[in-house]
């Protein structure tokens, strides 16, 4: 697959590695464990879990980054996959699939966000 491409027209029914990994690790440090102010985090913190206390001045939304985008064929109903590998890509609009390739068929797709693997950015 090219960067940000999909996946080979013969393989575009098959279920891309990184949808298939559902699982996330989550570190939560132990309760006594005290909180120290971020200004004295030093380098002998490196490699371990801090718990830091401070005071939030600015939030901002999360924005998803998505790494593999769904889409599904009006024409032959495929689902393809494209694997993102960057901030931000194009989308696709054509069907590369073998049977509308076959009959000449432009099949548009649409995005599905249920089939499509995004992550905190």
């Amino acid at each position: 697959a090219v960067d940000g491409g999909p996946f080979a027209a013969d393989q575009s029914s098959a279920t891309p590695p990184e949808l298939t990994r559902r699982f996330k690790i989550r570190f939560i440090p132990p309760s006594t464990q005290k909180r120290i102010p971020l200004r004295s985090v030093k380098s002998a913190n490196i490699g371990g879990l801090v718990s830091v206390k401070g005071i939030v001045t600015r939030m901002s939304n999360v924005t998803p980054k998505c790494t593999v985008a769904t889409y599904l064929c009006e024409t032959c109903g495929h689902e393809i996959y494209q694997i993102i590998n960057s901030r931000s890509f194009t989308p696709l609009f054509s069907c590369p699939a073998q049977v509308c390739q076959q009959n000449g068929n432009n099949g548009r797709l649409f995005p599905q966000t249920r089939g499509s693997r995004f992550e905190k950015f």
